[in-house]
């Protein structure tokens, strides 16, 4: 995914929880919930960490020079 220029990569974990969170929230008939839920957690992806990845701790699995991984 790209956002402002800057690739932010989603490890396949993520979009495993987060299809397991949608599966409950629809299964108690909360839809609406769950698009305002996605909603916002893409909004904070893209407002808070494609934009200020600084912020963030470097991945200490995979350092670089420019600390380019978070």
């Amino acid at each position: 995914m790209e956002i402002n220029g800057r690739e932010v990569i989603i490890k396949p974990c993520f979009d495993e929880m987060l299809d397991a969170i949608l599966a409950y929230f629809l299964k108690k008939g909360e839809d609406q919930f769950a698009r305002r839920f996605v909603k916002g957690l893409y909004e904070v992806i893209e407002i808070k960490i494609a934009k200020h990845p600084e912020i963030h701790p470097e991945y200490k699995w995979k350092p670089s020079p420019e600390k380019m991984y978070r």
